[in-house]
This record gives structure tokens, sequence and C-alpha cells, in this order.
């Protein structure tokens, strides 16, 4: 089971019980770990999420994605992961939103 697999299925747990029902189903060993698919088959979900926010969540699966192939060091995903959650106070999200996208990056942080 890869780490994108993991990183999705949990999350959910930092959110609270909301969350946790909103959550993916537990992914089969075989699951994708491309960022594109990992990240279609957690929006697959029936919670309506913006697409800013599909958006911005792409992006981080993205660089844990490239950082999990070796083609993004550990220094510079921490700075992405800094960086990103200094600008997400600038963007227009529901706080639902935003709290999701702190948990992935907390998540994120305690992983590498």
């Amino acid at each position: 089971m890869g780490f994108l697999d993991n990183f999705l299925r949990q999350a959910p747990q930092f959110l609270g019980p909301q969350a946790q029902r909103n959550s993916l189903p537990n992914a089969p060993a075989e699951a994708p770990s491309r960022s594109e698919s990992v990240a279609s088959q957690f929006f697959a979900s029936p919670v309506f999420y913006s697409d800013t926010f599909k958006s911005l969540h792409q992006r981080l699966v993205a660089w844990v994605d490239a950082h999990e192939q070796k083609q993004l060091s550990r220094r510079l995903l921490r700075q992405q992961l800094r960086d990103f959650e200094a600008s997400l106070h600038t963007i227009p999200l529901a706080e639902e939103e935003k709290n999701h996208l702190l948990a992935n990056i907390h998540f994120a942080r305690t992983h590498f």
C-alpha cells in the first residue's frame, strides 16, 4: 500500500466525525499511486468540493507523489507545504475545505 493511499485514508481523522463519514472507503492494495488517479478517486465521494479546493488538493497530492517518486527532495516538499499553508488564508474556501487541506498538510509533514 502506497503513501498516498494512507494519506487519503488517514487525513480525515484530524477533522472529526463529519469528515470520517465522508472519507474514502479502504482502497484495495492495487489502488493507483499516481496523483491524478488518487485525486479522482478521492473526489468521487458524494461530498461537494469547490473547484478551487480540488485544484489545491490535487497540487498537494502531486507534491507528495513527486516526493514519493524521488522527484522532489524532502527539503523542497517541506518548503512547499510551509508556503502552501501560509497562503491558505488568502484563498476563498469554505471553512471545512480549509480545515481539510490543513489536515492533509499536517499529515504530510508528520510522515516526512
